[in-house]
């Protein structure tokens, strides 16, 4: 019994000292084929500051086209750096990919780090979800911790333009 007691003891002392994980969500927006679209990107602190992000986020090239990246409500008025790079790690497959970089000397704020623009191709289907998978992740933090980070995909769906039946169900 005592052996029992002693190592739950030890686990859950192990576990208090591990340091949360970063958490990285790319979210969703809605809007019809043609028209214009935005992914937030929002990111959970950890204890740990920190200063340095990095990500990829990859879409099907048929559906969706990059338009730009945008500092979300979290970091308009704070000191970062973000760099955008489009690459195409298919070499011509379906697949194109985004890497994002943002930095800040005095750390990362916890909220909408950025907001990702795309153009929704004419092609796409209405009713059909397109994914935008969050591919990989890492952190750089002031005290050179080596952090767990996880995240979501983010998704933007497709519907026929809400406008007209929203106009037609206010009268």
């Amino acid at each position: 019994m005592y052996i029992f007691a002693t190592l739950c003891l030890v686990m859950t002392s192990a576990k208090a000292q591990l340091p949360s994980p970063v958490q990285l969500d790319l979210g969703m927006d809605v809007a019809g084929p043609g028209q214009h679209v935005f992914v937030p990107v929002t990111f959970s602190k950890s204890e740990s500051t920190v200063v340095r992000l990095v990500f990829k986020a990859s879409f099907s090239r048929e559906k969706l086209l990059y338009s730009e990246t945008l500092p979300g409500e979290a970091v308009k008025t704070a000191d970062v750096e973000i760099k955008a790079d489009i690459t195409d790690p298919t070499k011509g497959g379906d697949q194109i990919e985004l890497q994002v970089e943002i930095s800040s000397d005095q750390g990362l704020p916890p909220g909408e780090l950025l907001r990702i623009s795309f153009q929704i191709s004419e092609n796409a289907e209405l009713n059909e979800d397109i994914i935008v998978k969050n591919s990989f992740l890492s952190v750089e933090t002031v005290d050179g911790e080596d952090l767990q980070v996880v995240g979501s995909d983010g998704i933007i769906a497709i519907i026929a333009n809400a406008f007209f039946a929203c106009l037609f169900y206010m009268h």
